[in-house]
């Protein structure tokens, strides 16, 4: 399977959905990334992005980009 220059954005809170393009940073072979909406990140909620592939398969933790540095304090 191809990577498609486009991936849907999916927000755990509130359940929305968007398609964006894909960026340089999303591990090969992402087609949906879980992660806080524009709207729900206000707040540190403990979640960060989860990367999946077509089929629903997580993408290991391996494979994903570093965690951002830095954090609360």
């Amino acid at each position: 399977m191809s990577d498609t220059p486009n991936i849907t954005l999916h927000c755990p809170l509130c359940g929305r959905n968007k398609e964006a393009r894909r960026d340089d940073s999303d591990p090969r072979g992402t087609a949906i990334v879980v992660a806080l909406c524009d709207e729900c990140d206000g707040e540190d909620n403990g979640v960060y992005p989860e990367y999946f592939k077509a089929d629903g398969t997580q993408i290991p933790y391996q494979e994903q980009p570093a965690a951002p540095a830095g954090g609360a304090g």
